[in-house]
């Protein structure tokens, strides 16, 4: 999976699996977004500028560490699978 990213818990019942990627990062600020009531209203009360929250929503940025925080998320490492297709192959 592309953009996949391996997020721990910051605290008990934080994170529910022990590794979300991108897009699920995304559909959760997602969700946090449309329970604030709008995309102002979310990045006023955890202290992120709006374009940022944007952005990552849109999938031009990775989720910023103050984006990931609100969500009681932190970044923890990247994972690298194997493709064989690539076997071989130089960029």
């Amino acid at each position: 999976m592309a953009n996949e990213i391996d997020l721990q818990p910051l605290g008990p019942g934080v994170l529910d699996a022990p590794g979300l990627d991108a897009d699920a990062v995304r559909a959760r600020l997602r969700a946090a977004v449309s329970e604030a009531g709008s995309l102002r209203a979310w990045s006023a009360r955890n202290g992120v500028a709006p374009s940022v929250v944007s952005e990552v929503l849109q999938g031009r940025r990775e989720p910023a560490r103050t984006v990931l925080s609100a969500l009681g998320l932190r970044r923890a490492a990247y994972n690298y699978v194997a493709d064989p297709d690539l076997r071989g192959v130089r960029a």
